[in-house]
C-alpha cells in the first residue's frame, strides 16, 4: 500500500486498485484471501509501471 500512496496518492486498497482499473468488490474487501489477491495485483500493476522507469535508472548507474 506505500507503493499506491506513491503512484496514486492512495494507502486505501479499494481506492488504489479502482485507481489503477482494477476490479474491486466491496463485499468480497477484508477477507485475508481477497485482499491478499488484490494487493498482489496492484503490486504487480505498479511494478510494471514502473519497470520502466527502473531500468532506465539501473542502466544510467552503470
Amino acid at each position: 500500500v506505500t507503493l499506491s500512496a506513491v503512484m496514486f496518492g492512495q494507502t486505501v486498497l479499494a481506492k488504489a486498485c479502482i485507481q489503477a482499473g482494477i476490479e474491486f468488490d466491496g463485499k468480497e474487501a477484508h477477507s485475508a484471501l481477497y485482499d491478499t489477491q488484490k494487493t498482489a495485483e496492484l503490486f504487480c500493476y505498479i511494478l510494471n509501471k514502473l519497470s520502466p522507469y527502473l531500468l532506465d535508472s539501473l542502466v544510467a548507474a552503470s
